[in-house]
């Protein structure tokens, strides 16, 4: 078997073990197997995957289904690209949201290191002079409403993905 034959088979070869799995899993939540083709798929461009994380249920779900199919990909042998997890903290959240952030990101972190995933966690805070409190002391924003505007949340988010466009770490 020439070499472009015996690399196309061991790409199949992988390919099937993923499929497997996510067939697998397709049985009992098929739309998290349908995401987790999505995600495979993309993974095999190479490029990195940036997951905006905010600790609720939705983005955590993403979180998973990303760093499952890393470690199906691992497996079978096949690239990682570098996947960069990041998260906000407005400063305004309760301690113990805060700690529960805090410890879900620090099990990220431990299960990438030991599955060997290329992953990066960054944790955005506003400057002093763009927080929360300082702006509805300063009179420059209202306090949040259930039925009003998400300033603090849409500026922090605006400011941190400003930051990493910019280069800064």
């Amino acid at each position: 078997m020439n070499q472009p034959a015996a690399q196309d088979a061991q790409q199949a070869s992988t390919t099937s073990t993923i499929e497997a799995r996510i067939a697998a899993i397709a049985e009992f939540h098929p739309l998290a197997a349908a995401a987790m083709r999505v995600i495979d798929g993309l993974m095999d461009s190479e490029s990195p995957t940036v997951m905006g994380w905010s600790s609720g249920k939705d983005s955590s779900v993403l979180v998973r289904l990303v760093l499952t199919v890393a470690v199906e990909r691992r497996k079978a042998g096949l690239p990682v690209p570098p996947m960069l997890v990041v998260h906000t903290d407005t400063g305004v959240e309760s301690p113990a949201v805060r700690i529960l952030a805090d410890g879900e990101l620090a099990k990220m972190g431990e299960f990438a290191r030991a599955n060997g995933l290329p992953l990066q966690i960054r944790v955005g805070k506003p400057s002093l002079y763009t927080s929360w409190p300082v702006r509805v002391i300063g009179g420059r924003a209202l306090p949040s409403f259930p039925t009003g505007k998400e300033d603090c949340s849409k500026l922090c988010s605006q400011a941190l993905f400003l930051h990493f466009e910019q280069g800064s770490h």
